[in-house]
């Protein structure tokens, strides 16, 4: 009986360490995705200061062009745990 108890243990285990494997497969394109979103506003901002620096130094000199950055700032993190959230499954 203990021999047998330990045996369902250790498949049980088994399978969750596959099902773990299998949900972190499965979730790396959403965890690429977050990531990638909370990059691109930096990317983008270093890329406008290149193309456009007068209109990005707006952004820091201005008080509409600080809340506007303000508000970026705060949206990203929220799609950011947003994304995160969706994509943490627990088993």
């Amino acid at each position: 009986d203990l021999a047998e108890t330990l045996d369902r243990i250790s498949d049980s285990i088994r399978e969750i360490h596959r099902l773990e494997k299998r949900v972190e497969t499965l979730t790396a394109p959403g965890r690429a995705a977050a990531r990638w979103m909370g990059a691109m506003p930096a990317v983008m901002l270093i890329i406008l200061r290149v193309i456009w620096p007068e209109g990005v130094a707006l952004l820091f000199t201005d008080d509409v062009g600080r809340l506007i950055l303000f508000i970026i700032v705060v949206l990203n993190v929220v799609g950011f745990l947003w994304i995160r959230k969706i994509v943490s499954i627990d088993i």
